[in-house]
C-alpha cells in the first residue's frame, strides 16, 4: 500500500475541520445506544470507511486499516475503546499535537470526528514498526543511525512548534518499505503553553520502560524525549531494554537508581562511539543530555561522517565513578582507610629509606645508562631501539617528566635521540641538540641528528644547514650525507640528492643507507631500472628494512614485473608494516590477477589503518559494483564522497551502479555533479549518454557520446551507442560508421553487430 504520499496536510485546514467537528473545549459524553469496546470485523462499515484489518490495540483504542470510499485512499483510524474523558482527552490531544506538525517523519492527520464513535484518521503506513526489528534482531549500526538521524529531525521539528511526545518507544517508530522512519502516537503529547495538561495528580505518563527519571517524578521536560531515545537506541543495539523488572515498582527503582550495563558489555561489536552517544542521552541528570534534538542529530551526522563528537567513551573509571555513586558511604570508608595507611607508609618509607635506596637506585640507573649512551655514541648505531615504540615512547615519556634526568649532561644525548622519534617530543630534540652545540661547538653527532629531527619537522633548510656544517667538521661522514639527501629530497632537488648518495657510495661502496635513499630518487625520477639495482645492491649488503623491500616492489610494479611486486609486497606486510600504501598497493596489485577478494581484504585493512583513504572506498566500490552488490556498492561511494566531496570519479561510479539499479534520476544527478566537478570527465559523459539513451533522450544521448569521443574515449562501447541513437534518429548513414568503428575497435561480438549494419543499409535504400 502506498504512502499517500501526494497528500499534504495543512495545519490551519486540519485544525478548522477538526473545530467543526468536535468542540475541543468540552470532554466527549456518548449517547445512550454507542456501544464501547466491540471489535469491528473486516468489511464492515464505519462510516463512510470499510474496515480491512485490525493493525494493533491498547489501553485508549483500536487501530484499524480502513478504506475512505470519500476521498478514495487507505487511512489508519484510531477508534476509542470506551468512553471515558481521559480517553476522549489524549485523542483530542493526540489530534491538536498531530494538527501543528508538518514534517515527512511524522504520521499525517487527516481528520478528528466524533460520529459514530470518537476517532482520528491518519496517514496509513506499509510497513513495520522499530520493535518488530528489534525482536528479529535485524538492526545494522548504520541503519540504526540514518533512522536516527530522520528520528531527531522530527522531533525537533515537534519540540520547535511546542509539542512533546513523552511516549516515544520503538513500537511507536513506524518504518516505512524504503526505511524511512515515521514517528506516530501523539496521545500522551504535552502541548506547552496548553491548559490540555493529560496526566493527573499522582499519574506516571509514557510506558515506563523508555521514560525519564524525572518524567517518572512528573517533572517532564523537552529533555524527557531525549531519554526515551536513548533507550530506544539501547535496545536496537543490545535487543534489550534498558532496565528489566517484575513490578513498576521494582523498574521505578531502578530507572531512578541503576545505572545502565554499558552496551559494549553485551555486544562488544557495538561501537564504542555510538554506545558513548546513547549513554549520553540515558543520563540521569538532565543537564549531562543533549540539549535538544537538533544538537543530537549533529552528533549522529558527526559519528556518520567520522567527525568528532561530543560524547565520551565509555571506561573503566566511568564504571568505578558508577560503583563509587551507588555505593558512596562504603566507597568512602574504603578510601579514607587506604588512604591512610597509604600516606603512612609513604611517610615511614620517605623517612628511613630516601636516601639510602634513591642514591642506590640513581647510581645503578645512572652506571647503566652512561654504558648505554657510551656504547651507541662511539658505534653510532642505534636504529635497533629506534624501531620499536614501546621502547621509544615510555623513554619519550619518562625523559619528559623526570627533572634530575633533565639536567644530568650524560643523557642528553640520548635524550635528544629518543625525543626525535616522538612526535610530541621533537621540539624538545631540537633543545637538546642546540644545547649540546652551544657546549660543544664541533660536536658533529649533534648538528647531523638535529638536521634529521628539522628534516621530520619539515624544516628541510636548518637541516641542509646543519648536515653542511656536520660535514665540515667531518668530510667523511656518511650520515651526513645521506641526511642533506633527505633533506634536498624534501625541496626536490633530486639531482643534489643524487650527488649526496654518490659522495657517499663512494666513499664506502657497502654504506647501505645511500643505496636505499638513491633507489628513493630514481623511483621518483622514474628510472625505475636503477632503483631496482640500488635496492638488490642494498639487500645483497644484508639489508632487511620493510622500506627496501617496498621500493623494490614499487619498481617492480613500474616495470610492469607483477609476480615479483606481489611477492615484495607479500614480504614487506609479513615484516608487519603497517603503512595503508603498502596494503593498497598489493591490493591492487591482486586486481591485475583478477583476485578480488584478496584485494577487498586488503582495501578493508588500508581503511582500518586510514579511515579518511576515500580512494580506497571508491576501489571497494568498485568490486562490490563488479560481483554486481550495487547497494553496497554505491554506499562505500557515498562514503567517498562524504570524505572528499569533490571527487568526481565516485560520483560517476555512484551514477553508473544507479543507473544499473535503474535509479535514473540519482544516476542523472551523480553524472551532472561528475561532469561539473570535471568537464573533461569523458567517462561521465559515456554513462550519462547510456542513461538518456534508456530514457529515449536521444539527442541529449547523442551530445554526450558525441563529447566522450571528442575527449579521447574512443572505445567500442561508445561508437556501439552512439549508432544505436543515431538509428534511432533515422542518421542511419551515422549509425552504420559508428558500428563499423566498434568493429574496429575490438566489439567482442561482430557477427551480432553485423545485422544492425545490414538492417540500418536497408533503411538507406
Amino acid at each position: 500500500m502506498s504512502e499517500n504520499n501526494n497528500i499534504s496536510a495543512n495545519c490551519k485546514t486540519q485544525k478548522t475541520q477538526m473545530a467543526n467537528s468536535f468542540d475541543l473545549s468540552k470532554s466527549v459524553t456518548s449517547p445512550n445506544q454507542i456501544n464501547y469496546g466491540k471489535t469491528l470485523q473486516p468489511g464492515q462499515n464505519f462510516g463512510r470507511y470499510v474496515i480491512q484489518e485490525e493493525l494493533g490495540s491498547g489501553g485508549m483504542g483500536i487501530v484499524y486499516k480502513a478504506y475512505d470510499q470519500k476521498l478514495q485512499r487507505t487511512v489508519a483510524l484510531k477508534i476509542l475503546q470506551q468512553l471515558r474523558d481521559i480517553d476522549a482527552n489524549r485523542l483530542r490531544t493526540e489530534s491538536l499535537a498531530m494538527a501543528q506538525l508538518n514534517h515527512p517523519n511524522i504520521i499525517r492527520l487527516y481528520e478528528f470526528v466524533i460520529s459514530p464513535l470518537p476517532h482520528i484518521t491518519m496517514e496509513y503506513i506499509e510497513g513495520r514498526n522499530l520493535q518488530d526489528l528489534i525482536k528479529q534482531k535485524k538492526i545494522k549500526p548504520l541503519f540504526l543511525i540514518n533512522l536516527m538521524i530522520a528520528i531527531c529531525d522530527a522531533l525537533a521539528h515537534a519540540h520547535k512548534n511546542g509539542i512533546w511526545h513523552r511516549d516515544l518507544k520503538p513500537s511507536n517508530i513506524m518504518i516505512t518499505k524504503s526505511g524511512e522512519p515515521k514517528v506516530m502516537d501523539f496521545g500522551l503529547a504535552k502541548i506547552i503553553d496548553s491548559e490540555q495538561e493529560l496526566s493527573t495528580s499522582g499519574q506516571v505518563v509514557g510506558t515506563i520502560l523508555y521514560a525519564a527519571p524525572e518524567q517518572l517524578k512528573q517533572k517532564v521536560s523537552n529533555k524527557s524525549d531525549i531519554y526515551s531515545i536513548g533507550a530506544t537506541i539501547y535496545e536496537a543495539l543490545t535487543y534489550q531494554p534498558v532496565h528489566e523488572g517484575d513490578t513498576f515498582y521494582n523498574l521505578y527503582f531502578q530507572i531512578q537508581n541503576d545505572d545502565p550495563i554499558p552496551p559494549r558489555q553485551l555486544n562488544p561489536e557495538i561501537s564504542p562511539y555510538l554506545e558513548a552517544i546513547c549513554l549520553k542521552c540515558l543520563s540521569k541528570k538532565e543537564k549531562k543530555r543533549y540539549n535538544d534534538f537538533q544538537q543530537l542529530k549533529r552528533e549522529l551526522k558527526n559519528l556518520k561522517n567520522n567527525k568528532p563528537i561530543l560524547a565520551k567513551k565509555y571506561t573503566y573509571w566511568d564504571s568505578l565513578k558508577n560503583i563509587g555513586r551507588r555505593h558512596k558511604t562504603l566507597c568512602i570508608s574504603i578510601t579514607t582507610v587506604v588512604s591512610i595507611l597509604t600516606l603512612s607508609f609513604i611517610v615511614t618509607f620517605y623517612t628511613l629509606q630516601q636516601v639510602k635506596e634513591e642514591k642506590k637506585q640513581l647510581a645503578s640507573l645512572a652506571k647503566a645508562m652512561m654504558e648505554f649512551t657510551k656504547n651507541i655514541q662511539e658505534n653510532n648505531n642505534y636504529n635497533h631501539i629506534l624501531s620499536d615504540p614501546k621502547i621509544v615512547k615510555p623513554l619519550a615519556e619518562f625523559f619528559n617528566q623526570s627533572k634530575k634526568m633533565k639536567n644530568t649532561k650524560q643523557y642528553k644525548f640520548l635524550r635528544g635521540i629518543i625525543f626525535s622519534q616522538d612526535s610530541r617530543f621533537r621540539k624538545h630534540a631540537i633543545e637538546e641538540y642546540t644545547a649540546q652545540i652551544k657546549q660543544e661547538p664541533r660536536n658533529k653527532i649533534a648538528y647531523n641528528n638535529r638536521a634529521y629531527t628539522y628534516s621530520l619537522l619539515g624544516r628541510h633548510k636548518e637541516a641542509i644547514n646543519d648536515c653542511t656544517k656536520a660535514i665540515s667538521l667531518d668530510p667523511k661522514f656518511l650520515d651526513a650525507y645521506d641526511n642533506r639527501a633527505r633533506a634536498y629530497i624534501g625541496f626536490q632537488q633530486y639531482s643534489k640528492a643524487l650527488d649526496d648518495c654518490n659522495t657517499a657510495i663512494s666513499s664506502n661502496p657497502k654504506f647501505t643507507k645511500a643505496y636505499v635513499r638513491r633507489a628513493y630518487i630514481y623511483n621518483a625520477l622514474k628510472q625505475y631500472s636503477k632503483a631496482l639495482n640500488d635496492c638488490n645492491t642494498a639487500i645483497s649488503l644484508g639489508t632487511k628494512k620493510i622500506i627496501i623491500y617496498a621500493y623494490r616492489a614499487y619498481s617492480y610494479n613500474a616495470l610492469k614485473q607483477y609476480p615479483k611486486a606481489l611477492n615484495d609486497y607479500n614480504t614487506v606486510i609479513s615484516l608487519g608494516s603497517q603503512d595503508y600504501k603498502d596494503y593498497n598497493n598489493r591490493g591492487d596489485l591482486y586486481l591485475i590477477f583478477n583476485e578480488h577478494q584478496k584485494a577487498l581484504q586488503d582495501y578493508k585493512t588500508v581503511i582500518s589503518l586510514n579511515q579518511k583513504s576515500y580512494v580506497t572506498y571508491n576501489k571497494i566500490g568498485n568490486l562490490y559494483s563488479h560481483a554486481k552488490k550495487y547497494n553496497k556498492a554505491i554506499n562505500h561511494y557515498s562514503q567517498a564522497i562524504v570524505l572528499n566531496s569533490r571527487y568526481a570519479n565516485a560520483y560517476s561510479n555512484r551514477g553508473l551502479n544507479y543507473a544499473l539499479l535503474q535509479e535514473y534520476k540519482k544516476a542523472l544527478d551523480d553524472f551532472n555533479k561528475a561532469i561539473l566537478l570535471d568537464p573533461q570527465f569523458s567517462n561521465a559523459y559515456a554513462n550519462r549518454g547510456d542513461v538518456y539513451n534508456h530514457l529515449t533522450k536521444y539527442k541529449k544521448a547523442l551530445d554526450d557520446f558525441t563529447k566522450a569521443l571528442s575527449l579521447g574515449l574512443k572505445n567500442w562501447k561508445v561508437y556501439y551507442s552512439r549508432g544505436g541513437v543515431y538509428f534511432n534518429l533515422k542518421m542511419y548513414s551515422l549509425a552504420i560508421k559508428d558500428w563499423e568503428e566498434a568493429i574496429i575497435q575490438n566489439y567482442p561480438q561482430p557477427n551480432k553487430l553485423k545485422p544492425l549494419i545490414l538492417r540500418a543499409q536497408k533503411k538507406l535504400k
